[in-house]
């Protein structure tokens, strides 16, 4: 396992604590491509009579390029995060006891790192000798930097 589980289920959580706020800014950068397509269109219809250079012609042409391909992002994006949003909407309950296992397995992954183990023979003394201990005590020590 490449990671702990307590990040896999965060970053699930997170998943689905951002997918409304990403959903509503999809949506709301495709309303805001939709107008500015609108006033390049509505802008060209209305100036149509007027002699436009070749160099503006080029920038509204890239202008309306640029902001179809912000609009299809955002519309891509809207529809994908639309189901989790709803599903986040209607699955609280659901996300809550992510949220508490979440921090179950985070006080269990704890404990675990605290962990030790106390001898319940003297059979690691009997292989090892006396020094064993002391030597082990000196490692950690060493490790710990102390």
């Amino acid at each position: 396992m490449d990671k702990k589980p307590s990040e896999y289920i965060e970053e699930f959580l997170k998943f689905i604590r951002e997918a409304p706020e990403e959903y509503d800014a999809a949506v709301e950068n495709q309303s805001i491509a939709d107008a500015e397509t609108q006033d390049i269109l509505h802008w060209r219809e209305f100036n149509y009579n007027h002699e436009l250079g070749l160099d503006s012609i080029m920038k509204l042409d890239t202008a309306e390029a640029v902001v179809r391909r912000k609009r299809r992002k955002a519309k891509n994006t809207a529809q994908l995060m639309g189901p989790v949003n709803k599903w986040a909407q209607e699955h609280i309950s659901a996300k809550n006891s992510l949220e508490q296992l979440l921090g179950e397995v985070r006080r269990t992954e704890r404990e675990m790192e605290k962990r030790r183990y106390a001898d319940k023979t003297d059979i690691i003394k009997r292989i090892f000798g006396e020094s064993i201990e002391a030597k082990i005590f000196e490692k950690k020590m060493e490790e710990k930097g102390q």
